[in-house]
């Protein structure tokens, strides 16, 4: 949360202590509702739709963490103070509405934020209408007419998600405070050491009635004691009804930006964007960056160069040069060519290996059984049919055949050594010689 506060205000609070000592460091301006407030409005009847009405600041994804309140004075229209979006682009904010921060009833992106050039004030156009999405949702329309000193000593009510001092409270909290002055652009409002506007009230609402009876947001936070229970200084809207209705009607005010949007975009490695109705320029490539889209929040800004550029662990082909992304380094291998290598990819990445074959290719055909290959001593083991001298004769058996069945025992199986009706010994070298031959043929067809 970000409050202003004046030097002379200040050291009016503390006397004479350093100057240093009597501003509230940066970490407390972020981190620290309304003091002594209450969870409802004490004297105006907002009705709940309006209450939604009242909500936060906050960086796009962070919605737990505000930093200034702002008021919908219309269905996309935040009002807050300007000093809420000094250094920030509306790419980066965004705005919630609900009771707690922590369990936002919804969050609205912000299309683009304005500040006032003289004022303390600032517009939020949303990226979409707010009621669209919450239809309960009423927003509180701004104070239009000039206000007078015969307003001062009015009590009105002011509300926000600022500091509590009080960890048990936190949220959307009012506070009742004194109206006591009216100046040309601003009311300033006194806690009369009671209640008051505290730290992360900032751009939150002063509210009262008008002659009509309409609730209306009279000013928005500005700055203030440190003590959050005394006087406060706020930018009043009446004079700031020409301006604030030029983006309630949908307008937006000449800009130097032109079609140059929040989200930016890329001159060369230059990024520019409009912030806040001026453009805005990062060389990236000063800071050994690219330029190019970061995301929906962010637009078109620096980042560093990949390394790799597309390249990743799992690695591409190149020709016959595998190329990979290891440890943020790019490295190159070439595949061993002569050995028959190529590069290829599958599901696990590109590798070296060879050729995949084709998916249409015949088989390699499986040489055909040689019957001439048949060992000359097979016939001299006393298998019928051969000849005299153990040479083949005309009737030889080929394996399988009946005669070869008969040569184990007409059975096909050889008889049991000393077993009527066979030569055991010659079936069995008989046996042992098909399955050796047929070992020896499988390892060729596998070549």
């Amino acid at each position: 949360m970000h409050r202003h506060l004046i030097l002379v205000s200040a050291l009016a609070a503390v006397g004479c202590a350093d100057a240093t000592d009597a501003l509230p460091s940066a970490v407390d301006q972020t981190q620290q509702a309304i003091r002594n407030g209450t969870r409802d409005p004490q004297i105006l009847d907002l009705s709940d739709g309006q209450l939604l009405a009242l909500g936060w600041l906050h960086s796009r994804g962070r919605p737990a963490q505000p930093f200034c309140t702002g008021t919908l004075i219309s269905p996309n229209v935040v009002a807050t103070a300007r000093h809420c979006i000094d250094g920030r682009t509306g790419s980066r904010i965004a705005f919630g509405v609900g009771q707690h921060p922590e369990d936002p009833a919804a969050t609205f992106p912000v299309a683009a934020a304005y500040g006032h050039p003289e004022l303390d004030a600032a517009v939020l156009v949303l990226g979409e209408d707010a009621t669209d999405r919450l239809p309960e949702l009423v927003p509180i329309r701004h104070n239009r007419v000039a206000l007078t000193d015969e307003i001062v000593g009015r009590e009105v009510e002011a509300g926000g998600f600022g500091e509590t001092y009080d960890p048990s409270r936190s949220g959307r909290y009012f506070a009742v405070v004194e109206l006591i002055g009216v100046q040309r652009t601003e009311i300033t409002v006194d806690g009369r050491g009671q209640q008051g506007i505290c730290f992360g009230d900032s751009g939150g609402p002063v509210m009262t009635t008008d002659d009509t009876g309409e609730i209306v947001v009279l000013a928005v936070e500005s700055w203030g004691d440190q003590s959050c229970v005394g006087i406060d200084h706020l930018t009043r809207l009446d004079v700031l009804d020409d301006w604030l209705n030029t983006f309630i009607e949908g307008g937006v005010p000449e800009t130097e930006c032109g079609d140059l949007t929040y989200l930016g975009r890329c001159d060369g490695v230059v990024a520019e964007w409009c912030e806040n109705g001026a453009i805005r320029q990062q060389d990236c490539g000063q800071r050994g960056q690219l330029c190019d889209f970061v995301s929906d929040d962010v637009g078109f800004f620096c980042l560093d160069n990949p390394p790799c550029g597309d390249i990743d662990a799992l690695g591409v082909c190149d020709g016959d040069l595998l190329k990979r992304c290891r440890f943020g380094e790019l490295v190159v291998q070439p595949c061993d060519t002569e050995a028959g290598e190529v590069c290829r990819s599958d599901r696990g990445g590109a590798f070296c290996g060879l050729p995949q074959p084709a998916e249409d290719a015949s088989p390699a055909p499986t040489p055909p059984e040689d019957a001439a290959a048949e060992p000359a001593p097979i016939a001299d083991a006393g298998a019928p049919g051969g000849a005299p001298d153990g040479g083949p004769g005309e009737d030889d058996a080929t394996p399988g055949s009946d005669d070869e069945k008969s040569a184990s025992g007409g059975d096909g199986c050889a008889a049991a050594p000393g077993a009527p009706g066979g030569e055991a010994p010659a079936g069995l070298a008989l046996l042992a010689l098909l399955a050796l031959r047929r070992r020896r043929e499988g390892r060729t067809t596998r070549a």
